[in-house]
């Protein structure tokens, strides 16, 4: 009989300014290891609806190519949400729903599986307050 487990770890992140990002491979990493899962999948899933987490290039630059495209793509207009919601920040939502709030890792051999440059990076579009997000890894812990 294979043995199952069900890891989670919740981590905090604090983004100054408007807007942001941060490279989270090396926490998601730690949490798959303290897992002690072998094989299986982690989730890695946003607590909130005005940031993003996705997969890109580790290059930096094109962290920032991003965030600029999302702006040139996305005006910042008299949004509806914005008249009713006392944060202003239906652009940030806007944006989150675009590029998603969860993303699914392969582990293997008790790594995530990935690409040489993959990183996974957390973007705040409303920055300037504590937010969250978790990792959750279920799989074998038998090799």
């Amino acid at each position: 009989m294979v043995a199952f487990k069900s890891f989670k770890k919740s981590y905090n992140v604090f983004i100054d300014g408007k807007e942001g990002f941060l490279d989270i491979t090396p926490q998601i990493e730690e949490a798959i290891r303290e897992s002690e899962v072998k094989e299986g999948f982690a989730v890695v899933y946003n607590m909130h609806t005005s940031s993003a987490i996705f997969i890109t290039d580790s290059d930096r630059e094109l962290v920032l190519d991003i965030m600029d495209a999302l702006r040139e793509a996305i005006p910042d207009l008299a949004y509806r949400h914005d008249e009713v919601d006392y944060k202003k920040n239906a652009l940030g939502h806007i944006k989150s729903a675009l590029l998603g709030v969860s993303i699914l890792l392969p582990i293997t051999d008790g790594k995530w599986d990935r690409g040489h440059y993959h990183r996974v990076y957390y973007v705040d579009f409303d920055a300037g307050r504590e937010k969250s997000y978790f990792v959750k890894v279920v799989g074998s812990i038998e090799g």
